[in-house]
């Protein structure tokens, strides 16, 4: 668990890092791909980012991540405003 809600992970030898932030007013999981010295791989996503919007008007933030065979990345969110929740979301980053 990281406590301001960041993680990075490691498939096939690229770098992911996840984070979560806010765009025109909708909360969303962010991911950046990096390379290997640290610069963002703009053949990812868009200029090196991905963002997967997260329904509703809770905010939410990444807090325990884990990676399985097939370079899936299951994140576990903390989504709490004035009680405590917990949401779950899956993708695959890398076919």
């Amino acid at each position: 668990t990281i406590g301001d809600g960041s993680e990075m992970v490691f498939v096939n030898g690229n770098i992911y890092f996840f984070f979560g932030t806010t765009i025109s007013g909708q909360n969303q999981l962010g991911v950046v791909k990096l390379n290997s010295n640290g610069s963002t791989d703009t053949t990812f996503g868009n200029a090196g980012f991905k963002y997967y919007p997260w329904s509703g008007s809770i905010g939410a933030r990444p807090v325990n991540m884990t990676l399985d065979e097939y370079n899936r990345v299951s994140i576990g969110f903390d989504v709490s405003d004035t009680t405590r929740d917990w949401g779950l979301m899956r993708i695959c980053v890398e076919p």
